[in-house]
Formats: C-alpha cells, structure tokens, sequence
C-alpha cells in the first residue's frame, strides 16, 4: 500500500483515519445495512482482523472464518463475541490478518 502521507490530496482527517485503523487490534463493523463495506478493505489492507455483521455486501468481502468474524445482522452479543475472540485469540486474529 502507498504511504497515504505522502499523497498530494490527503486530507489530515484521512491520514488521521487511516493511521488508527492500521493501530487496531481488530476492527468492528456492526452495519445493518452496506453496500461494499469498503472500511473493511482498509481495515484488511493494514493487516487488521475484522468482525462484521452479515449485511450487504460484507459477506462478499469477509468469509467466515477465513477473512474475518461474520455474525448476524442486529446481533450486537454476536459481535462482541467475535470482536472477544479477535482480542483474546491472537492465532486467530494472525490467521485472519493475513490471509
């Protein structure tokens, strides 16, 4: 990925987003409703493992337990269940990232 600093049009705002994705431990999306979910590609881009709700187009991006959690649409114990294992799992949450 190219250093986003150094990209004549990056907004601070950006450079400030895209440097605390790449500082998480693991990143949530709890969407009820999403086109592409292209925060999850971000997120997956930076090597961090990523637990989201089944909305949309997310199943295309993160398939269950290979790419990252997948839980049920309003399943918010569901999520924090993933998120749990993504946190306390570290071969889990190494496995996902880099795949």
């Amino acid at each position: 990925m190219r250093n986003i600093e150094s990209t004549p049009d990056a907004t601070p705002a950006l450079v400030l987003v895209t440097a605390f994705i790449a500082a998480a431990d693991a990143f949530a999306v709890a969407s009820t409703g999403e086109g592409l979910g292209t925060v999850i590609l971000d997120a997956m881009s930076h090597g961090v493992p990523v637990a989201a709700t089944r909305a949309g187009g997310i199943p295309e991006l993160v398939d269950d337990d290979v790419t990252g959690l997948t839980v049920p649409v309003h399943g918010p114990e569901a999520l924090g269940e993933a998120l749990a294992r993504l946190l306390l799992d570290r071969d889990l949450s190494l496995r996902l990232a880099n795949t």
